[in-house]
């Protein structure tokens, strides 16, 4: 286990004491990205150390977050995909 990387979760995590770090909802949000992804790393190096490198699995975590980088296409599809079938564009028959 990466003591640098428990280490830099834990004064993530100790930011949150702050009062005024819930003034800030965009560094509020940076802090909770950071504790997730370190909590995530962290829990991977351990199960690498725990079942060896040379395991080849892949592990998914199971919860529906997106990537940031992903959210706006994964909202627009959802929103396309719950627009009423007369608000739809539906192809043309020549197009088929």
């Amino acid at each position: 286990m990466n003591q640098q990387q428990l280490g830099e979760v834990i004064e993530a995590l100790r930011e949150l004491d702050r009062e005024n770090v819930y003034l800030d909802l965009a560094e509020l949000n940076r802090l909770q990205s950071q504790i997730v992804e370190g909590v995530r790393q962290l829990e991977f190096g351990l199960r690498r150390e725990l079942e060896g490198e040379g395991q080849d699995r892949v592990f998914v975590s199971g919860s529906d977050e997106v990537p940031t980088g992903f959210r706006r296409l994964v909202e627009e599809y959802y929103r396309e995909l719950s627009r009423t079938p007369s608000n739809r564009v539906e192809p043309s028959t020549s197009d088929r």
